[in-house]
């Protein structure tokens, strides 16, 4: 009796081991796959616009620069998205090609010494005056790490998001709009000094 049960329980077992595997098989499989024609993508808009339509992979603006190892982005043919400039927007064909090509648009330009140099100022000051190497560079390299690892790439995806959203307007368009800007705080500062002038300091 107790070995026709513990028969019962591994073959339960072992339909459960499987369906997990499957499950984690499919999953991975998903994760692995490239986008391809039919693959739907939510660009163009934030969290919160989660009810707006997706966009068809082929008719986002694709990465034509050169690759290298595993299809990812060559430094020198990667560009840092501007909001102004839909041309400048590009997409890869897969989430960690993406996530890599918003990682490296920091270094877009080439590698600035002097930049380096400066964010190494305030380390090696610290080092300096007597505090702890150890502690000071474990510090400063979770700091990096957020900057560049999570922060910058997500700037990237909101610059390319906003060229998403405002990709049919022309540069005269954006000089139109920047001087309406331009002019409405115009007229708020002068309010501002206006109110001052009849003597109210606060609103």
């Amino acid at each position: 009796m107790n070995t026709v049960i513990g028969i019962v329980v591994l073959v339960v077992c072992a339909i459960g081991a499987a369906s997990i595997l499957s499950w984690v098989f499919k999953q991975t499989a998903k994760l692995l796959k490239p986008y391809g024609p039919g693959t739907m993508l939510r660009v163009g808009r934030s969290e919160e616009d989660l009810d707006k339509k997706l966009t068809k992979w082929e008719d986002l603006p694709h990465y034509k620069g050169r690759t290298w190892l595993g299809g990812l982005p060559v430094l020198a043919d990667v560009i840092c998205p501007d909001k102004h400039d839909y041309s400048t927007v590009s997409y890869m064909d897969h989430w960690f090609k993406q996530y890599v090509y918003d990682v490296m648009t920091n270094f877009a330009g080439g590698l600035d010494a002097k930049g380096i140099a400066y964010h190494l100022v305030i380390p090696v000051a610290l080092i300096m005056a007597g505090f702890s190497a150890v502690n000071v560079l474990t510090i400063t390299g979770l700091i990096f790490a957020w900057l560049y690892l999570w922060f910058s790439p997500s700037a990237t995806r909101a610059a390319r998001r906003s060229a998403e959203r405002s990709k049919n307007l022309k540069p005269n368009d954006w000089r139109k709009i920047y001087q309406e800007v331009a002019e409405s705080k115009e007229r708020e500062d002068e309010l501002v000094r206006a109110l001052r002038r009849s003597g109210i300091r606060r609103l």
